[in-house]
């Protein structure tokens, strides 16, 4: 090997053949990297029960888990304080879904946790929560006192509770729908699609054909805050009161989205129903189509509505 003085220090000079091995093996690495990907420490891919429940009770701070099969739940999968915890799925569409004998909560986001349930944005795949209509089983999220988050691609679907929250029962915490579907749940009592204590804002996605046998087809509000800025609540049935919303008390606040096509069978408020102390202000959006015995499009037996804004049209009332 030859030296080279450079800066009065004597160094020796790369022979020619190990610079091109070198400068080979660097292309051949960055060919292997464009091929392969980079595979985070913090993306794993699950394929059945045991994978997800040992990568969600097992996850470092912050973990996206993606689904790459149909999942069959036999455990309630818990989201602990400090876990950030992202669901989404592969090329394909994919559910999590009831066992045969399973009916607790398929998700559990404690105080501190956090949970995100969203679709393949790249791939246009989705995934579902399926709650299988077994009789008498709980939400297939329930919120205590931690955040959950369902975005484009999620979906929450054919659950039958056996009280309240069909969806979503929010015990405390908040709730953030900036996408994804909740359709087609049934509660026993209130809350169709979601019942919620805690904080819920809607910026977009579709909350429809969810059924309340007794209040809040879609939502129901027993006492806490729901902000709707975009989305849509339509086609909810309730056997008693408010099709679309039913605010037993806390607040409603309307800034956008449609409330359409939803009914209070036997009683008011086939779009919004409210009661007590409850308050709903209407700012944008559009309440229309929706039907009741009283009150087709919204209905106050106590309580106060203030409207600034948007348009209550072609609602009936029996």
């Amino acid at each position: 090997m030859m030296k080279t003085r450079v800066n009065g220090t004597v160094r020796p000079e790369m022979d020619a053949g190990l610079r091109r091995g070198i400068a080979a093996a660097a292309v051949l690495l960055i060919v292997c990297v464009l091929a392969v990907g980079v595979v985070s420490a913090d993306t794993v891919t699950v394929l059945n029960f045991d994978g997800l429940e040992s990568n969600i009770t097992n996850a470092p701070d912050d973990l996206t888990i993606i689904v790459a099969d149909n999942i069959s739940i036999s455990g309630t999968l818990t989201i602990a304080k400090g876990k950030n915890i992202t669901l989404t799925t592969n090329n394909a569409d994919h559910r999590i879904y009831r066992d045969n004998s399973f009916t607790d909560n398929l998700f559990t986001v404690d105080s501190g946790g956090n949970l995100t349930i969203t679709g393949n944005s790249t791939q246009k795949t989705n995934l579902t929560l399926d709650g299988m209509q077994k009789s008498s089983a709980d939400s297939l999220v329930y919120v205590n006192g931690g955040n959950f988050t369902l975005a484009d691609g999620g979906i929450l679907t054919n659950n039958t509770a056996g009280s309240d929250g069909g969806g979503v029962y929010l015990s405390s915490g908040t709730f953030e729908m900036s996408g994804g579907e909740i359709s087609k749940n049934k509660a026993s009592n209130c809350g169709g699609g979601v019942y919620l204590n805690g904080e819920f804002t809607m910026e977009s996605g579709t909350i429809s054909d969810n059924t309340a046998s007794n209040s809040g087809g879609g939502v129901y509000v027993k006492d806490g805050m729901f902000m709707m800025s975009d989305g849509e609540i339509s086609g909810n049935n309730a056997e008693i009161f408010g099709g679309g919303v039913n605010m037993h008390s806390g607040t409603f606040t309307m800034s956008g989205g449609e409330i359409s096509n939803n009914m209070a069978k036997d009683n008011g408020g086939g779009g919004v129903y409210g009661t007590g102390g409850s308050t709903f202000t209407m700012e944008r959006g559009t309440i229309s189509g929706n039907e009741a015995y009283h009150g087709g499009g919204v209905y106050l037996n106590g309580g106060t509505f203030t409207m600034s804004g948007g348009e209550i049209s072609n609602n009936m009332a029996k």
